[in-house]
């Protein structure tokens, strides 16, 4: 039997405040707006439960 919590308390609204919160680097949040004002497509892979729905820019 598996069970899963999940409980969101923080919430960012911009790059600068995941960058803040320590969740991406600057250089990761630079990069990423450079990839979407490009129109580039972003592909975004990870393990089960990794986080990857729940980090919204």
């Amino acid at each position: 039997m598996a069970v899963n919590i999940r409980k969101f308390v923080l919430q960012a609204h911009s790059l600068d405040e995941l960058v803040s919160l320590g969740t991406i680097t600057t250089q990761a949040a630079r990069f990423l707006e450079a990839a979407v004002a490009s129109g580039l497509n972003i592909l975004v892979s990870g393990g089960t439960q990794a986080g990857k729905t729940t980090l919204h820019t």
